[in-house]
């Protein structure tokens, strides 16, 4: 087998800000990543902050002036992978323009330098290396070969959704139908010709009462009739929802996953199942599994330059802000509202004094004392922390990054449960995209996990105005 040739990378600021790992991967086999000194002057400007973002900048310089330490940049530092990183000698490939573009912005500099390395060098074996969209369509005009990292990109139309549906034969169907649990070995021919992920649900000839869940190799049959909780039937008429809810409420599966657009349901069940969770509702058949609520959600705007400033309060008031969906959706568990409301104010239960039917009103004192019950969280202060016991939502998830995802992760200690809730099609920040967000990374690389299980919601349930415009753009 002939040995692979030799590529010659060169690095957008993009690629660096997402993960500075990056330079090591790419960075090894022979291969050389040239770095144009605007990519370091831009991470310079993204150093100072507390977001993800700031601190890949500075790791990444620091990983910078590292190999500086080891020998010049600009004739190019050996990595312990085997590969380069070399600093390009602006002056030798900054011409007044490349194409129709003058050299006068980051970006163009960046294309400028991969446009004459690919004339000077065989073309096949230099790659343009971003996640910048601009710059792709300019370095597809200039015939130049780009790369996105694989890894970060998912095909949405491929979007792992966590259930199946299979065709099986009837007399098949007969044989499992008593069965609560069947080895791999024994299922029916279809089945065992199938490559199922840890926790994917199988629905065998649109058959709802006869789902399974793929696990420990082998099939577990689900209930797909939830018990009521504070009087609300968790998904009656949606099979999404059942099946959401049968990972919410099972101790053994600490991730889960929901995706879907906006209006179905995503953090109204986990909500819901972190109530029902909170303390033990034998009548129902629910236990307590936790001792308390965290919901972390990220602060962030719609564009770069749309920071809403300081706000006002301490910290539980400055984050209040930006977690509305879960004050919105305790007003419709008004049973779930009428828990926290006896405990926070006993002397109503003593009393013999019902709760307001005006959910406003529950929602509003709920607001003073709810600090007791559900810790919100920023991403910026969970450093260093050990999370246990605690049911833990994260909304609007495709609003953080990879990195981030894996910061929040990290962070889970024993006894607690993570969710991840989002919409791929609603990211607000501008670095991230639909198809390279912590999200859909996420569901990705943990779909065969056994500890984690997603699914895919479906249906708009929110109103018909959500529907339309979830649909139409």
């Amino acid at each position: 087998m002939a040995p692979s040739k030799s590529k010659t990378y060169i690095f957008d600021t993009s690629v660096l800000v997402e993960s500075p790992s990056f330079l090591s991967r790419f960075a090894n086999s022979n291969n050389t990543v040239f770095l144009h000194p605007v990519v370091i002057s831009e991470l310079r400007g993204l150093k100072n902050g507390i977001e993800q973002k700031n601190y890949n900048a500075r790791d990444s310089l620091r990983e910078i002036k590292d190999l500086s330490s080891e020998g010049s940049l600009v004739d190019g530092v050996h990595t312990q992978g085997g590969g380069i990183v070399k600093l390009s000698n602006s002056q030798k490939w900054d011409h007044e323009f490349v194409g129709d573009w003058p050299l006068t912005t980051p970006d163009n500099k960046i294309v400028a330098l991969a446009y004459f390395l690919t004339a000077a060098e065989n073309k096949n074996n230099v790659i343009l290396v971003t996640l910048d969209d601009e710059m792709i369509t300019k370095a597809n005009l200039l015939n130049i070969r780009v790369e996105e990292v694989k890894d970060l990109k998912v095909d949405l139309k491929e979007l792992y959704e966590g259930y199946r549906h299979i065709v099986v034969l009837q007399e098949s169907l007969e044989a499992i139908r008593s069965k609560r649990f069947f080895c791999l070995q024994d299922a029916p021919l279809e089945l065992k010709e199938t490559k199922f992920f840890n926790n994917e649900f199988i629905i065998p000839n649109n058959n709802y009462d006869l789902i399974y869940r793929y696990k420990n190799n082998g099939f577990q049959h689900v209930c797909m009739h939830p018990r009521k909780i504070f009087s609300l039937s968790p998904g009656e008429d949606d099979l999404e929802q059942r099946l959401a809810w049968n990972l919410l409420c099972d101790k053994d599966v600490s991730i889960v996953l929901l995706s879907g657009k906006a209006g179905t349901s995503k953090t109204f069940l986990s909500l819901l199942a972190a109530l029902a969770q909170l303390q033990s509702f034998p009548d129902c058949g629910y236990e307590k599994l936790y001792d308390k609520i965290m919901v972390l959600t990220p602060m962030a705007p719609f564009q770069q330059d749309q920071y809403l400033g300081l706000l006002k309060g301490n910290k539980f008031e400055k984050i209040a802000a930006w977690v509305g969906s879960v004050f919105d959706n305790l007003k419709f568990i008004k049973k779930g509202a009428e828990l926290f409301y006896t405990n926070a104010y006993p002397e109503n239960k003593k009393q013999g004094r019902g709760v307001k039917e005006d959910s406003d009103s529950v929602a509003n004192k709920l607001k003073e004392k709810i600090s007791q019950y559900i810790e919100f969280e920023n991403i910026n202060y969970i450093r260093g922390r050990s999370i246990g016991d605690c049911f833990i939502i994260v909304d609007e998830a495709q609003n953080f990054s990879r990195s981030e995802i894996k910061l929040i992760g990290t962070r889970v200690a024993e006894g607690s449960k993570i969710v991840f809730n989002g919409d791929p099609s609603q990211v607000s920040r501008w670095f991230l995209r639909e198809n390279n967000n912590g999200l859909v990374g996420a569901i990705e690389t943990l779909k065969d996990y056994p500890e984690a299980g997603s699914v895919l919601l479906k249906k708009i349930r929110r109103s018909l105005v959500t529907k339309i415009f979830a649909e139409a753009f």
